[in-house]
């Protein structure tokens, strides 16, 4: 068995990842279980470049995946208090709300995030009937049509694509020129407060369906990522203190999936498209391979994340010291209600005579209330002191019963975290 699958573009709900080569799509790369894999660039640290994998994922990486993922498993199941104690978060009591909540407008506005760009075509991006996802879409429950054309005007779908770039196209180098041209990114610049900072070209483009509960990351690229490239000197990692503090992928995202919703918490699938990244590719062609399967069309291949290869797939992230400001379900609990991903469809295009492009659906589900991991309950009600927290919750793997405890307490001040796992016979 042989698998080939061409990818150019990723974007996942905790995987703000994309290839620079957006803009101006290249010719496919064609990858396979005995070739190299492509390289990929991880959005927090831009300089993390992975450059060729002998096939697939080794045992390292893999493992390095399915831990992670058993970790943000174990964060998702948690409320707000046990989850902000799991990531180390140093608020009293530990939160993983994130600080922008809410209608969002102004904000972005203060931190130079532009909506509509040139480049971008609402109507044409979230047409996923030309894009050859019809079939798949209406698998999951989705209508494939753009909610508008590209001129705005509505359409016959409920798919709304939109792009937030940290860039203005329309400040421009001269004004009196024939063909004006907008100035560069690193000329750009904005002031909040006493701070002057600088346009970065990051830019986040997703389509959002409301009404049946999806969000599809199509192009992502972090204000770091961007500055990587833009700034001088150029493919350099730059500080994190001159980014816009409004920069993480999930805020973006979250103020347009609360903007006209009447059902926030109505989020049950989350999609990457075109998916690219070095260690995915690597993930893909282990999992692949050792499974003997191909590359199909939806439904393609399901993975729980009650398997390795489900976790691994929910692991695959961003480096482990910014991953948590880029989880959705995460930092925007108290609004989504405590979910988590339960299974992830890796599937190709409808026309499986085309290329082959990977892509994915996360489907995410809300925790039973009997099975939320409390985890560092302090703070949870008035007048909650600190102290002593264990929680336990039970899953089926393989036909055994697991039961997982999640001790929380405090030694002069640290948080200790401890991750048991026992299987019951």
């Amino acid at each position: 068995m042989h698998l080939t699958v061409l990818v150019y573009a990723t974007a996942l709900l905790f995987i703000p990842v994309t290839s620079r080569a957006l803009i101006q799509p290249p010719t496919p790369v064609n990858t396979s279980l005995t070739s190299s894999i492509g390289s990929g660039i991880f959005d927090g640290d831009p300089g993390q470049v992975q450059t060729a994998f002998d096939g697939y994922a080794d045992d390292a990486l893999w493992k390095k995946y399915v831990d992670r993922g058993n970790h943000l498993k174990c964060v998702m199941e948690a409320r707000d208090a046990g989850a902000g104690a799991l990531i180390d978060d140093k608020r009293k009591p530990p939160s993983a709300a994130s600080q922008w909540s809410g209608d969002l407008t102004e904000q972005l506005k203060t931190w130079y995030w532009w909506e509509e760009t040139v480049d971008f075509k609402r109507g044409k991006h979230c047409d996923f009937v030309t894009q050859q996802l019809k079939d798949a879409f209406a698998g999951v429950g989705l209508n494939a049509k753009p909610k508008t054309n590209d001129e705005g005007s509505p359409a016959d779908g409920d798919n709304d694509c939109i792009g937030a770039t940290h860039y203005n196209e329309k400040d421009w180098e001269d004004l009196e020129a024939e063909v004006p041209v907008p100035k560069e990114a690193k000329d750009q610049k904005y002031k909040v407060g006493d701070k002057e900072y600088t346009a970065t070209k990051g830019f986040y483009w997703c389509g959002y369906n409301t009404k049946d509960g999806a969000i599809i990351a199509k192009n992502l690229e972090s204000p770091a990522t961007g500055a990587f490239y833009e700034w001088e000197p150029s493919r350099t990692p730059k500080s994190p203190d001159k980014m816009p503090n409004l920069r993480h992928a999930s805020d973006i995202i979250w103020h347009y999936w609360q903007r006209k919703n009447p059902s926030l918490k109505n989020l049950r699938l989350y999609m990457a498209h075109n998916v690219q990244n070095a260690d995915t590719q690597a993930l893909f062609s282990r999992i692949f391979k050792l499974k003997k399967l191909d590359l199909k069309k939806w439904p393609g291949a399901m993975f729980g994340v009650d398997t390795d290869e489900g976790l691994a797939l929910v692991g695959m992230s961003l480096p482990q010291d910014i991953i948590w400001n880029n989880l959705l379900t995460l930092s925007h609990k108290a609004e989504l209600g405590v979910k988590h991903i339960t299974k992830i469809e890796v599937f190709a295009d409808d026309d499986e005579n085309r290329a082959k492009w990977a892509h994915m659906f996360f489907h995410i589900e809300d925790v039973p209330p009997d099975e939320e991991d409390p985890g560092d309950k302090s703070g949870d009600k008035p007048g909650d002191k600190p102290g002593d927290v264990k929680a336990d919750m039970a899953e089926t793997i393989n036909g055994k019963r697991v039961e997982r405890s999640l001790d929380v307490r405090r030694e002069k001040g640290n948080i200790v975290r401890m991750h048991t796992f026992h299987i019951r016979k």
